[in-house]
């Protein structure tokens, strides 16, 4: 008899949301929020590359596959033991924000978007996701932790 083991999947994990800065190149400053309720909610500020103002928020369900492939991938970084860094890069690149809730604590990361590193390479996952949900406009104001997103002209204050 062949029993196959499924991993189990992580119930810990309650929301995830990521972020990321402009740059020099067109970098459209974006958030995106998951939860494990299967909400998910985009703003995208692309008046940094059409010079128009194009901010745009949008709210969408995610399916419980999509879910559970984002808490495995976290898994498969070791999201708790994830290190903030010192918030130190140069100004020419985009910087990335990922904030992970579990239990009553939660994983603060900010870092370089590089595609060379496994977190890298899931942050760039979690980047592409949008493109996985049936998003509509949001009718009200969206809210982040993450401020990565935020205007770099603007002086914000945590």
């Amino acid at each position: 008899m062949l029993v196959a083991c499924k991993k189990q999947k992580n119930k810990e994990i309650t929301r995830v949301e990521f972020a990321e800065s402009t740059c020099f190149l067109p970098c459209v400053p974006l958030a995106i929020s998951m939860d494990s309720a299967l909400h998910y909610q985009l703003y995208a500020d692309s008046s940094y590359v059409k010079r128009t103002i194009a901010q745009r928020s949008y709210r969408g369900t995610i399916s419980r596959e999509l879910w559970d492939e984002l808490t495995a991938k976290l898994e498969d970084i070791d999201y708790k033991h994830l290190h903030a860094g010192n918030g130190e890069f140069p100004s020419d690149i985009q910087k990335v924000e990922l904030i992970i809730y579990w239990g009553n604590r939660k994983t603060h990361l900010e870092t370089a978007m590089d595609s060379h590193t496994e977190v890298g390479k899931m942050l760039y996952w979690i980047d592409s996701t949008y493109k996985r949900v049936k998003l509509k406009p949001a009718t009200n104001s969206l809210n982040f932790a993450t401020i990565l997103q935020l205007d770099p002209r603007i002086t914000h204050h945590q």
